[in-house]
């Protein structure tokens, strides 16, 4: 019998050595690394041929590269959308158009996400939906309808003028709300509620300085202007980190604010008690727009156990799996496939769809040198703020430094 137990033990011992090895980097902490660690733990015991292994990883996008370059990079890494274009023309990810997975769950605009020259290259896994957020408590003390949101621009600024609130001296304490704020690089998404793009679709031309990108940031300066520019700086200077009972939106100092689903969690955190409205940031001719962000999965070129990968995502892409694994208010499942549990858990996933049916989506572009688009834009923006370049002029700057950019990358 001793020998039996042996002999059982260190066949199980074999077994487990005997799996190959499947490497995933995420960004996430806490809450979030807890849940893909308790996917990967059913993963291994779902299946005997491999071992997944998940790593947190800090300063992800940095140690990928060097990783990616040293040929040694991970089988799976965490992303998102916007990296899809960058990565893929500097050859760091494999196209999955062959991944076992039913892409038809999918709601549509997700699928196209995850796109790139006519080839899939990554495996979607959560969906953040932007708009303009508000505390309905705050509109309705300001004798605003807490139930509906501004629906034109001019009605933004209306909205604006009635809920901000200054002190005796005249300085800001309550402003209605503040365009470029938080600081997640969201100047280019106006461009497209005025009607521009930032990357002409058929020629693949940069469209920054179009007229409708030039009446974009005159409008954001002249809103900018009406609140008094020293005004909005020094108040500017009092907002605090994003995760905090001391950001901004959380604490009062702004009433409405654009922002992804995520914003919930922080009210989850720090305000339980308030009730929040959301809607489409308004777009110049009525339409209503919302931009999408989208977490993915890609198999790095050189991952050393591709088809590891490729059943792991495989077995992600079951949908109790996936929604386990979604923590925003939008499921990036249709409807029809989306367990009824994820509406019960998420205060605000139901006006979410409602908004989602009624909207037009759309992403960041597919540019191979999009994070030096988001550094010119930001330093165009400060210029613009700062008054030491027109808007026509920091526009053409942008354009100018990305196309030069380009010809020395041929």
């Amino acid at each position: 019998m001793r020998k039996l137990l042996i002999l059982l033990m260190t066949f199980l011992v074999v077994l487990a050595f005997s799996r190959s090895v499947v490497e995933i980097w995420v960004t996430w902490t806490g809450d979030e690394y807890r849940i893909i660690e308790d996917l990967v733990k059913k993963f291994n015991q779902s299946q005997e041929e491999y071992t997944a292994k998940v790593i947190s990883v800090s300063n992800l996008a940095v140690k990928f590269t060097t990783a990616l370059a040293a040929g040694n990079p991970p089988d799976l890494v965490h992303a998102n959308d916007q990296y899809i274009a960058p990565i893929v023309a500097m050859g760091g990810f494999m196209p999955l158009d062959d991944m076992n997975v039913n892409l038809e769950q999918f709601q549509d605009f997700v699928v196209e996400s995850v796109k790139y020259n006519g080839h899939i290259y990554a495996f979607p896994i959560k969906v953040s939906i932007f708009g303009i957020w508000w505390n309905k408590d705050v509109f309705k003390k300001a004798g605003l309808d807490p139930d509906k949101g501004p629906q034109s621009l001019e009605e933004l600024v209306e909205y604006s003028k009635k809920l901000t609130k200054y002190d005796e001296e005249g300085n800001l304490v309550r402003w209605g709300f503040d365009p470029l704020v938080p600081q997640w690089n969201w100047p280019y998404v106006w461009v497209y509620h005025f009607g521009g793009k930032l990357i002409d679709p058929e020629t693949g031309n940069i469209t920054i300085d179009s007229p409708e990108a030039v009446k974009t940031f005159k409008w954001v300066l002249d809103y900018l202007k009406n609140f008094g520019m020293e005004k909005v700086e020094k108040f500017r200077g009092g907002y605090g980190p994003y995760w905090s009972a001391s950001n901004p939106f959380v604490s009062g100092k702004l009433a409405i604010f654009y922002d992804g689903d995520w914003v919930t969690h922080v009210f989850r955190l720090y305000a339980p008690d308030a009730e929040l409205g959301f809607a489409p940031l308004p777009s110049i001719d009525g339409k209503k727009r919302c931009y999408v962000e989208v977490d993915v999965f890609s198999i790095p070129v050189g991952a050393k156990n591709v088809e590891g990968a490729k059943k792991f995502l495989e077995f992600l892409s079951k949908p109790e799996n996936l929604i386990k694994l979604s923590g925003g208010q939008l499921s990036p499942l249709k409807e029809e496939y989306t367990p009824s549990s994820f509406f019960k858990k998420r205060r605000y996933s139901r006006k979410i769809m409602e908004v989602l049916k009624e909207s037009e989506m759309f992403f960041c572009p597919k540019f191979p040198l999009w994070h030096l688009y988001l550094e010119e834009m930001d330093n165009a923006v400060e210029e613009m703020q700062a008054e030491t370049m027109s808007v026509e002029e920091a526009l053409k700057t942008i354009k100018r430094n990305l196309e030069r950019r380009m010809r020395k990358g041929k």
